[in-house]
């Protein structure tokens, strides 16, 4: 690499280690795909920790640069337990998502006629699910003429509401499908 710094700071050629002293420490490394900041340690495995100065914020690249977090299958986790994320300019903590599937929804026996309009409110339990959860329901095996008209979580923690409309003249038999929902926690 021919890159000097503009600041005459000392150049190394070979990595850097600190922390040699304790059981972990961090190595400053170069790479063929590009700089590589990892923790070191006897252990078999060990977190590394960025932390700014006080309430200084911690920034990763700038408004040119993609980050990207993980490898394709890698399980990227933002926070703990009662973790956080602000999107830019958000005044809303988002708190992660929740998705189940229940396989036993039922297409109601009532739209088995020639009224259109027809309305079916369906309850499904979700577990971890309360009423301040901004919900999302669809089904891909629907009989044709019937759609997911909405969904709500009740206002009893664990249930969530799914409305299906019957929008044709058609006949539609009672049968069972599979509703998706998601949770967006806020």
């Amino acid at each position: 690499m021919e890159y000097r710094s503009t600041n005459a700071g000392q150049h190394i050629s070979n990595d850097i280690v600190a922390g040699v002293g304790s059981s972990h420490g961090v190595q400053i490394s170069g790479g063929s795909t590009g700089g590589v900041v990892q923790t070191v340690a006897d252990d078999t495995s060990a977190a590394l920790t960025l932390l700014a100065k006080g309430a200084g914020p911690v920034i990763i690249g700038n408004s040119s640069q993609a980050i990207t977090l993980g490898n394709g299958s890698t399980l990227v986790t933002i926070g703990t337990t009662g973790g956080q994320v602000r999107m830019g300019g958000s005044t809303a903590p988002f708190y992660g998502m929740i998705r189940m599937e229940d396989t036993a929804g039922a297409t109601p026996a009532l739209f088995n006629d020639t009224d259109a309009g027809r309305v079916y409110e369906s309850t499904h339990t979700f577990t971890g699910v309360t009423s301040s959860h901004f919900i999302v329901a669809q089904s891909n095996n629907l009989p044709a003429g019937v759609v997911i008209g909405g969904a709500r979580a009740a206002s009893t923690a664990g249930q969530v509401h799914v409305v299906m409309v019957k929008g044709s003249t058609a006949a539609v038999a009672g049968t069972t499908c599979t509703i998706t929902i998601l949770a967006f926690r806020f």
